[in-house]
């Protein structure tokens, strides 16, 4: 059979990649060149085409060129086998993210409307279970490194984890101030590691009184945010027990001409 002798340029487009990269695929021996002595330049041979795509392939799987360049040089067959079930479940489980992501655009499609619908509109509901982190203490923002280090690491897991302001039940009155935290509901941990960390408090899923409050550019204080709903709740004959806790649902929303934030905010409560 005529050896096919292919250029640089030829094999890069072939592969879909660039003569830099190629040279990255030189250099983990999953492609191999030879040189003319009549002009120096870089050729490959027609039998390096088939392990270069089969690199290609593994690659958009989402292996290593390192990872991807040792398979195809000799592995054995169970070796290969089980690499390719682990990689089937992360692809698995990327699919699962996505999903999610879809499924959280849909809510942010509709959750607008709804809470301008039924702003101050306040019922039984039961708030799901949820980690909580606060980001807070006595001073402030939390200094500590060890926190700061979870809340970083939490932050790079939006959208599912949430803001979650907070208000402490012995500071519900006219001089209250929401304190800063982030969530993660129950239904959703799989995309969050180290839950079992001491500094995350878990609330498991309670009754409360519900529904939709915002804050804007011309809120003064904080306690005209959550006031209505602390009336709703005593007119229902109940009273407020724990902490209250809020669930950023939509930034920066036009209403009347005036840019709105809308939270999801609940009121533990128990019988009088």
């Amino acid at each position: 059979m005529k050896e096919i002798e292919l250029k640089t340029q030829e094999i890069c487009d072939l592969l879909g990649i660039t003569p830099q990269a190629i040279r990255l695929y030189e250099k983990h021996h999953a492609i191999h060149s030879f040189r003319l002595e009549q002009n120096r330049y870089r050729y490959y041979y027609f039998e390096n085409v088939g392990p270069a795509i089969h690199v290609r392939i593994l690659r958009s799987l989402g292996f290593s060129l390192k990872k991807a360049a040792d398979l195809i040089q000799g592995s054995d067959i169970n070796k290969y086998i089980n690499t390719m079930t682990q990689q089937k479940q992360i692809i698995q489980k990327n699919i699962e993210y996505q999903k999610k992501l879809l499924k959280y655009c849909d809510f942010l499609e509709n959750i607008v409307p709804y809470c301008q619908n039924n702003l101050h509109n306040y019922t039984k509901c039961l708030r799901p279970a949820m980690y909580y982190l606060s980001c807070e203490d006595e001073d402030g923002f939390v200094k500590a490194k060890e926190k700061r280090k979870l809340i970083r690491k939490w932050s790079k897991n939006y959208p599912f984890v949430h803001f979650c302001p907070v208000d402490k039940n012995e500071n519900l009155n006219e001089n209250c101030v929401a304190n800063i935290g982030l969530c993660i509901f129950e239904s959703e941990k799989d995309f969050v590691n180290d839950l079992d960390n001491k500094l995350i408090k878990y609330l498991p899923e309670t009754q409360c009184i519900g529904g939709i409050t915002c804050v804007s550019e011309t809120t003064t204080d904080y306690y005209s945010v959550i006031e209505k709903g602390l009336n709703a709740v005593k007119e229902s004959g109940y009273q407020i027990v724990g902490d209250v806790y809020s669930l950023l649902l939509a930034s920066g929303i036009k209403r009347n001409g005036i840019n709105v934030d809308y939270y999801y905010i609940w009121y533990e409560y128990k019988e009088i």
